[in-house]
């Protein structure tokens, strides 16, 4: 298996795993976690190892290059904003933004030198906005990142 193929897939694995573990945190909470913004929060985490998996899959496109940038941008937003959780998050979003490169550069190399750096930083864009909005309807339920303990929405309370 190619490398090209190998790397996302193992961020789609870790992606899933984190998921898989935040959702547990949030469960065992002593108190009922608020659903909606636990819901908004799993599936942008769902959604970037779903991006790291299907671009294991897709030929060398821009559907690829889409694919890596939102699964990384998912993986770079969520470490930055996420104190608890964010040594999980940094390997992915490492891997990912690696994969995101190599990708890109491969296609512009295979196409005649086509500029796909447009969709890489567009992608990116619409990502961070989107998350910001996920964030803000996070706040907006009362499950806030900055919650005022200073440790994240990780955080049992």
């Amino acid at each position: 298996m190619k490398v090209f193929r190998l790397v996302p897939l193992v961020a789609g694995l870790a992606a899933g795993i984190v998921t898989v573990l935040y959702v547990a945190i949030m469960v065992r909470q002593g108190h009922s976690p608020d659903p909606v913004s636990v819901a908004i929060i799993t599936a942008t985490f769902a959604s970037s190892s779903a991006a790291f998996f299907a671009s294991a899959t897709v030929p060398p496109s821009p559907s690829r290059i889409i694919l890596l940038t939102w699964g990384s941008t998912v993986a770079l937003f969520w470490t930055v904003l996420l104190n608890t959780l964010t040594p999980l998050w940094l390997p992915i979003a490492v891997l990912g933004w690696i994969a995101t490169v190599r990708v890109t550069r491969a296609y512009a190399r295979d196409n005649e030198g086509e500029n796909a750096w447009p969709l890489v930083g567009g992608t990116w864009a619409i990502g961070v906005a989107v998350l910001g909005i996920a964030v803000f309807g996070s706040v907006a339920v009362g499950r806030s990142p900055e919650s005022g303990s200073g440790q994240g929405i990780a955080t049992p309370r």
